[in-house]
């Protein structure tokens, strides 16, 4: 698996192309799926009248769920 390295001009064709191919997976054995959740916590923030960084926050809230997507960790060099 090729590393990508995660910036600000690919993170989010990165989390949308994650959101596409996983998001439909249920969530925690519910009847919604991962991505219905996070789009749910994303809109009663926005509605709630926060920050766009909060809702930003919300929407990505359960991204730990796509762990295997961001490989694995080691410290820049």
């Amino acid at each position: 698996m090729r590393k990508l390295k995660l910036d600000k001009t690919n993170i989010v064709s990165f989390l949308a192309d994650i959101f596409k191919r996983r998001g439909a997976e249920c969530y925690l054995g519910g009847k919604i799926s991962t991505v219905e959740h996070m789009l749910q916590s994303a809109a009663l923030s926005e509605v709630s009248g926060v920050s766009d960084e909060l809702i930003a926050a919300t929407l990505l809230h359960d991204v730990g769920h796509f762990t295997s997507e961001f490989g694995t960790y080691s410290p820049e060099e």
